[in-house]
Protein backbone atom coordinates (compact mmCIF):
# COMPACT_ATOMS: atom_id res chain seq x y z
CA UNK A 1 0.00 0.00 0.00
CA UNK A 2 1.18 3.63 -0.75
CA UNK A 3 1.57 6.11 2.24
CA UNK A 4 -1.73 7.63 1.87
CA UNK A 5 -2.35 11.62 1.86
CA UNK A 6 -4.48 13.67 4.45
CA UNK A 7 -6.65 16.26 3.82
CA UNK A 8 -9.33 18.53 5.45
CA UNK A 9 -12.21 19.57 4.41
CA UNK A 10 -15.42 21.59 5.07
CA UNK A 11 -18.91 20.60 4.32
CA UNK A 12 -22.61 22.45 4.46
CA UNK A 13 -20.67 25.96 4.69
CA UNK A 14 -18.98 25.51 7.72
CA UNK A 15 -21.37 23.54 9.59
CA UNK A 16 -19.45 19.94 9.12
CA UNK A 17 -15.45 20.00 9.14
CA UNK A 18 -13.57 16.92 8.30
CA UNK A 19 -10.63 14.68 7.95
CA UNK A 20 -9.93 11.91 5.39
CA UNK A 21 -6.83 9.50 4.28
CA UNK A 22 -6.61 7.92 1.01
CA UNK A 23 -4.72 5.02 0.20
CA UNK A 24 -4.31 2.34 -2.31
CA UNK A 25 -3.29 -1.05 -2.79
CA UNK A 26 -1.91 -3.36 -5.89
CA UNK A 27 -5.47 -5.78 -5.85
CA UNK A 28 -2.90 -8.74 -5.05
CA UNK A 29 -1.94 -7.26 -1.89
CA UNK A 30 -5.13 -7.37 -0.50
CA UNK A 31 -6.29 -10.66 1.63
CA UNK A 32 -6.14 -13.97 -0.59
CA UNK A 33 -10.51 -14.06 -1.94
CA UNK A 34 -11.60 -10.90 0.06
CA UNK A 35 -14.37 -8.73 -2.14
CA UNK A 36 -12.19 -5.68 -2.60
CA UNK A 37 -9.25 -8.31 -4.52
CA UNK A 38 -11.94 -10.16 -6.39
CA UNK A 39 -13.74 -7.55 -7.59
CA UNK A 40 -11.27 -5.24 -8.22
CA UNK A 41 -10.87 -3.47 -12.02
CA UNK A 42 -8.00 -1.83 -11.99
CA UNK A 43 -4.92 -1.40 -11.22
CA UNK A 44 -5.16 -0.24 -7.61
CA UNK A 45 -7.84 -0.09 -4.62
CA UNK A 46 -8.14 3.42 -3.34
CA UNK A 47 -10.27 4.16 -0.19
CA UNK A 48 -10.50 6.87 2.40
CA UNK A 49 -10.95 7.03 6.12
CA UNK A 50 -13.11 10.15 6.84
CA UNK A 51 -13.96 11.87 10.15
CA UNK A 52 -16.49 14.67 10.21
CA UNK A 53 -17.30 17.03 13.24
CA UNK A 54 -18.87 19.89 13.84
CA UNK A 55 -15.83 21.13 15.67
CA UNK A 56 -13.14 22.41 13.55
CA UNK A 57 -10.86 22.44 16.44
CA UNK A 58 -11.28 18.02 16.56
CA UNK A 59 -11.80 17.79 13.42
CA UNK A 60 -8.60 19.38 11.94
CA UNK A 61 -6.69 18.54 15.09
CA UNK A 62 -3.05 17.06 14.70
CA UNK A 63 -4.20 14.24 16.74
CA UNK A 64 -6.68 13.13 14.80
CA UNK A 65 -5.20 13.38 11.52
CA UNK A 66 -2.19 10.77 13.01
CA UNK A 67 -5.26 8.60 14.15
CA UNK A 68 -7.21 8.39 10.82
CA UNK A 69 -3.88 8.04 9.15
CA UNK A 70 -2.47 5.23 11.41
CA UNK A 71 -6.42 3.53 10.75
CA UNK A 72 -6.05 3.88 7.01
CA UNK A 73 -2.30 1.94 7.53
CA UNK A 74 -3.86 -0.80 9.55
CA UNK A 75 -7.10 -1.03 6.97
CA UNK A 76 -4.72 -2.01 3.95
CA UNK A 77 -2.44 -3.56 6.43
CA UNK A 78 -4.79 -6.53 7.12
CA UNK A 79 -5.89 -6.57 3.79
CA UNK A 80 -9.83 -6.98 3.69
CA UNK A 81 -11.20 -3.67 2.89
CA UNK A 82 -14.33 -5.34 3.85
CA UNK A 83 -13.80 -6.17 7.47
CA UNK A 84 -15.66 -3.28 9.71
CA UNK A 85 -14.06 -4.08 12.78
CA UNK A 86 -11.64 -2.28 12.63
CA UNK A 87 -13.68 1.07 11.63
CA UNK A 88 -16.23 0.18 14.26
CA UNK A 89 -13.05 0.07 17.12
CA UNK A 90 -11.39 3.53 15.49
CA UNK A 91 -14.96 5.05 15.61
CA UNK A 92 -15.07 4.22 19.39
CA UNK A 93 -11.83 5.59 20.46
CA UNK A 94 -13.19 8.86 18.87
CA UNK A 95 -15.27 9.47 21.70
CA UNK A 96 -13.89 12.65 24.37
CA UNK A 97 -12.15 14.06 21.78
CA UNK A 98 -11.50 17.26 22.96
CA UNK A 99 -10.50 20.60 20.78
CA UNK A 100 -7.49 21.84 20.14
CA UNK A 101 -5.96 24.06 17.75
CA UNK A 102 -6.75 23.50 14.06
CA UNK A 103 -4.03 22.29 12.04
CA UNK A 104 -2.21 25.19 9.88
CA UNK A 105 0.15 23.77 7.65
CA UNK A 106 1.19 20.37 6.18
CA UNK A 107 -2.24 19.08 5.68
CA UNK A 108 -3.96 19.98 1.84
CA UNK A 109 -7.21 21.76 2.18
CA UNK A 110 -9.46 20.03 0.15
CA UNK A 111 -12.12 22.58 0.09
Amino acid sequence: ADEGECCRFVLEDGALYGVSCVRQARPEALKEGSDAQRTATRSAVQKAVCVLHSDRGVAWSERLRLRVSVCAAALFEEGDLDDRSLLRDFHAGLRGLAPEAPITGGMFAAC
